[in-house]
């Protein structure tokens, strides 16, 4: 009997279900809202009966994999801003639910997001970083076909590496983080100052999103080119970085901040490249192709790795 494998991606608005065959086929995915105040074991028991409810049968069910936005180690999301969680056995509390009778593999999403673009070759690369770039960043490092996830499952939090361009104050409550320039909301911010500072001729008059942004830059907007321009040196900072201790083959550029192509990747690559110097170090840049199934892939992944 082929067995369902079940992925489930949870984050602080959406939870993504995926149903996928143990070849690998994605047989059907949707979502719902992720209802936050309900409070954990609320929200562990609703995904459990989702599973129960659409196998019919736990017979039919080889395992469930499931990603959170957060501290992941052993099976217990260590924290989840985004959802309010600390210290939150998913594990233990999904096989109670689910009367012991599936593999269960929990992970952070952004490590999921890479390991799934990954295995569904959108990148020709034995080692890869994924820096995924939305509200905040988060990142995945695949070596050889698995996740490198660090001795306390704190490996590629690059949203917190020290770039060294702004005193912009993260959430972590340390200055000059990747992610106050580069997310989403960093690109707000910097565009926000720069039209406070009144320095560049600009049509834009308030900031609503990142997406405003590039398709400002597009047009040719100074202002927006200059914000843009500073995303892409630190996205290059960061991918230095990763470099010198990595050495990977490519850089994968994930989240919404990506749907930017080629107008941030050439960017990227020509800060990369003016950084490159004394150890010369050749790295590939790409964009991620797998979108917002890419962790439901991952999920998949981790599912077949630990069965």
């Amino acid at each position: 009997m082929d067995k369902r494998i079940y992925a489930v991606d949870v984050g602080g608005t959406s939870i993504k279900y995926g149903v996928f065959n143990q070849a690998g086929a994605l047989i059907k995915d949707w979502s719902v809202t992720t209802d936050v105040g309900a409070g954990h074991e609320a929200i562990l028991e609703g995904i459990a009966e989702v599973i129960k409810e659409d196998a019919q049968d736990l017979a039919h069910v080889f395992g469930v994999g499931l990603g959170f936005p957060g501290t992941v180690h052993d099976g217990i999301v260590i924290k989840a801003a985004n959802l309010n969680w600390e210290q939150v056995d998913v594990k233990a509390t999904l096989l109670k639910h689910l009367n012991n009778q599936v593999l269960i593999a929990v992970e952070n999403d952004a490590n999921l997001a890479a390991l799934g673009e990954y295995t569904k070759n959108t990148v020709k690369s034995n080692a890869l970083v994924m820096f995924t770039l939305g509200t905040g960043i988060g990142g995945g490092i695949v070596l050889d076909g698995k996740l490198w996830r660090g001795c306390h499952g704190l490996a590629a939090e690059v949203g917190h590496l020290d770039i060294g361009m702004f005193d912009f104050v993260c959430g972590c409550g340390k200055t000059s983080c990747f992610e106050t320039v580069a997310s989403a909301t960093g690109i707000k911010r910097l565009a926000t100052m720069y039209i406070d500072h009144k320095r560049f001729n600009t049509s834009i008059e308030t900031v609503y999103s990142a997406k405003q942004i590039f398709d400002a830059a597009k047009t040719g907007d100074k202002l927006a080119l200059h914000v843009i321009d500073k995303a892409a040196l630190a996205i290059a900072k960061a991918s230095r970085m990763m470099a010198l201790v990595l050495n990977p083959e490519t850089i994968l550029i994930g989240g919404g901040v990506s749907e930017a192509g080629v107008f941030l990747i050439e960017r990227i690559e020509s800060h990369y490249h003016d950084l490159n110097t004394g150890i010369k170090i050749p790295l590939t840049f790409q964009a991620a192709l797998l979108g917002n199934k890419a962790g439901l892939y991952g999920c998949f992944e981790v599912v077949k790795q630990n069965g």
